[in-house]
């Protein structure tokens, strides 16, 4: 498969086409792109997987896969998510309802790291008067300080400044304090100043295992991450956090009383340890 298919060092797509491959799951729900529309897919093949590699940037229905997936009767899902979508899966798999015959359909979440995402309609309103939407054959934002988003297109390379592009963040995205997809196995993304090669981190035990299978078989080559880019994720992650909670207090959408409802709840100890960290 052509290294361009992917972003960055293919992580994620190498994972859920092993998981396939191997039987860990018997379908993934992944987003594909019509146009620079984001459309959620159910694949079930993992010759499929590399057509709906690399990263859309936007808002997109994926859960909607996860969805048709449970109502096809599959029993072993993989999902490729971000982090606000993976908080709805987790809740979901956590039965709130507490329903006895709840069996939990997901046998594995990849994270997609996440800072933001764009509204598809304005996006395309955009970038339409700049060049031909169907022409896109991938897009990335390049570490700081470049300041732009590059689409890659049939006839070469467009440049928009970020300039133009963050006004089309929603609002929901400033109040979301999760930039790593902390609710999933496994967490990707993308290594600064390491062409070629993504974040991974661990968080389970099945995402342990899948990691250790892919390098046993040649499907990842691993190396430990230095001190200091941890340090950096770290801090970047964090200020998420705390950027996200200040815009919830500020906006009287957390912990809320008397029948208001919250976009999040969480106890004032954690608040107040994340504010001051």
């Amino acid at each position: 498969m052509p290294q361009s298919a992917y972003q960055a060092g293919g992580t994620v797509s190498a994972l859920i086409t092993l998981a396939l491959k191997n039987g860990i799951i018997d379908a993934a729900a992944l987003t594909g792109r019509q146009g620079l529309t984001p459309i959620p897919r159910l694949v079930t093949d993992w010759q499929d997987v590399v057509k709906y590699a690399g990263s859309k940037f936007m808002a997109a229905p994926t859960l909607a896969a996860v969805n048709a997936g449970i109502q096809e009767n599959y029993t072993h899902l993989g999902t490729v998510a971000t982090p606000c979508q993976l908080t709805a899966v987790a809740q979901m798999r956590a039965n709130p309802l507490a329903i006895e015959t709840y069996t939990d359909p997901v046998a594995l979440t990849v994270g997609l790291f996440c800072n933001w995402s764009l509204d598809t309609r304005q996006l395309s309103v955009l970038i339409s008067e700049k060049l031909d939407v169907s022409a896109i054959r991938g897009m990335h934002i390049p570490p700081p300080p470049a300041g732009i988003m590059v689409f890659e297109t049939d006839s070469g390379r467009v440049q928009i400044p970020l300039s133009e592009i963050k006004p089309l963040i929603p609002e929901s995205c400033f109040i979301c304090p999760d930039m790593t997809s902390e609710f999933s196995d496994l967490s990707v993304g993308m290594f600064e100043g390491q062409p070629g090669w993504n974040t991974l981190i661990v968080r389970s035990k099945p995402g342990a295992d899948l990691v250790t299978t892919a390098s046993d078989e040649g499907y990842l080559e691993t190396k430990a991450m230095p001190p200091e880019s941890i340090a950096q994720l770290t801090r970047a992650a964090g200020e998420k956090k705390a950027r996200a909670l200040r815009t919830l207090i500020r906006r009287k959408l957390i912990n809320t009383e008397n029948g208001q409802r919250a976009a999040l709840r969480m106890p004032p100890e954690i608040i107040e340890k994340i504010l001051t960290y």
